[in-house]
């Protein structure tokens, strides 16, 4: 019998001791779950007096890699922004607020993401988030699509699952502010976090890399903008920098991701509509307004008000 993919899905834990796997706290209902299990081979070409090319393949180090997709949910978000930023501050008495930036002191926590197709869980120890995407417009949810490099899965007892009861937020909700002015002139748009991620591999006797490492961290993001003057074209034509701000929801349930340096790199003119439209590209530039406890610079800095009063 084939298993149904409506039985699936995934949960996430903050590990203590990066790569040693811990059961979920959080459960993100989710609408796509792409898990893959990355096994590396080198090839035997020593020549044998036969015209072929490879007379074995020996395994190598191997490691795994996640991806994830669905609607945003304020209180489960909160685990991906930790682990792609991993600076965190909370404050308030609840609801709480969660404010992320550049953690400029060390690597980002580690987590372990656990998935469950219908037959069996597997957990994917030492995660590192590399990319958060997440992407609205006036007609849908706002949506995220989560990315995440890990060491070898293993399977383990199936967990028991508990969802977000927070209502996920529809696009058209979103207040985006560009150069410190509210516009109701966004149609659409993406933001995307991301960091450059990899396996540190190592002679150690076992086919599990060292580690997952995580580097730098970058932000940007494209909008959709109905075009009436060139109050956001000339922008990116004098190359001037300017704070983007989007947010979602209002306390006690709310996302805002806030660049007080952003750049558009582009700015096109569509006529592919009746009305015209600016197709913005633009990239958050590292500053020292959106940092965190840790100093430094960041390029973005990432709010959620919800009702966790922990540390994600």
């Amino acid at each position: 019998m084939p298993l149904s993919k409506y039985l699936s899905f995934v949960g996430t834990g903050k590990e203590t001791t990066p790569g040693t796997a811990v059961a979920p706290t959080l459960f993100a209902p989710a609408t796509d779950l792409k898990p893959s299990d990355a096994r590396n081979y080198v090839s035997d070409q020593a020549m044998r007096g036969s015209y072929v090319d490879s007379y074995d393949e020996i395994p190598t180090q191997g490691w795994s890699t996640y991806e994830y997709s669905g609607p945003v949910y304020v209180d489960v978000i909160g685990a991906v922004l930790k682990g792609l930023l991993g600076d965190e501050a909370i404050t308030g008495t609840g609801p709480y607020t969660h404010t992320f930036s550049v953690l400029n002191t060390g690597q980002p926590p580690s987590f372990t993401l656990t998935d469950y197709n219908g037959f069996n869980a597997r957990q994917f120890p030492g995660a590192q988030f590399s990319s958060l995407e997440l992407k609205f417009s006036s007609d849908q949810l706002l949506e995220h699509t989560t990315q995440a490099q890990a060491l070898p899965s293993a399977t383990t007892t199936k967990p028991t699952q508990s969802f977000s009861a927070v209502a996920a937020k529809a696009g058209y909700t979103g207040v985006v502010s560009i150069g410190g002015a509210a516009t109701g002139l966004v149609q659409s748009g993406t933001l995307t976090v991301t960091r450059a991620v990899g396996p540190i591999l190592a002679v150690n006797g076992t086919q599990v890399p060292y580690k997952i490492w995580g580097a730098a961290v970058a932000y940007t993001g494209s909008l959709v903008i109905i075009y009436e003057d060139d109050t956001f074209l000339t922008p990116m034509l004098n190359g001037t920098k300017q704070a983007l701000d989007v947010v979602f929801g209002v306390s006690p349930a709310s996302l805002e991701l806030k660049s007080s340096s952003t750049l558009f790199t582009k700015a096109d003119v569509d006529r592919s509509n009746d009305w015209l439209t600016l197709a913005v590209d633009f990239k958050g530039v590292a500053n020292t307004t959106d940092v965190g406890v840790s100093g430094g610079y960041s390029p973005v800095k990432a709010t959620l008000i919800n009702s966790q009063s922990a540390a994600y």
